[in-house]
C-alpha cells in the first residue's frame, strides 16, 4: 500500500485528496490559468445570485401590489395601484424600458 492508501477509508476521500493534489501541482506551474477559471465561476455564481435576489424582490413586489389591489375598495387607491403595478411591470427585469431609444 501506498502511503496515500494508509490514511484514506473510502474511495470518496482518495478521489478528493488525488484531485486536490493535482490541483495544487497545476495551480504552481500555472496560477494564472487557475485563478482566472476560478475568478470566472465565481463571478458566474455572483451574478447569477444577484439576478436571482432582483427577480425574487420584484416578484415579491408585484405580489403585494396585486393582494393590495385587491384588498382595496377605494378607486383612487386602486388605480395609484393599478398605475404601480404597470410601471413595475414596465420597469421589470423583463421589461422594455421605453425613455431610452438607444437599444439595439
Amino acid at each position: 500500500m501506498t502511503s496515500i492508501t494508509k490514511h484514506t477509508k473510502s474511495l470518496k476521500t482518495y478521489a478528493y485528496s488525488v484531485l486536490f493534489a493535482h490541483l495544487g501541482a497545476l495551480t504552481y506551474f500555472y496560477p494564472g490559468l487557475v485563478f482566472g477559471f476560478i475568478f470566472t465561476i465565481a463571478t458566474f455564481i455572483i451574478l447569477f445570485l444577484w439576478v436571482d435576489l432582483t427577480y425574487k424582490i420584484e416578484q415579491q413586489n408585484r405580489d403585494n401590489l396585486i393582494i393590495l389591489i385587491n384588498a382595496t375598495e377605494n378607486e383612487t387607491t386602486k388605480s395609484i395601484l393599478l398605475n404601480e403595478l404597470w410601471l413595475n411591470d414596465l420597469h421589470s427585469l423583463g421589461g422594455l424600458n421605453l425613455e431610452h431609444d438607444y437599444r439595439i
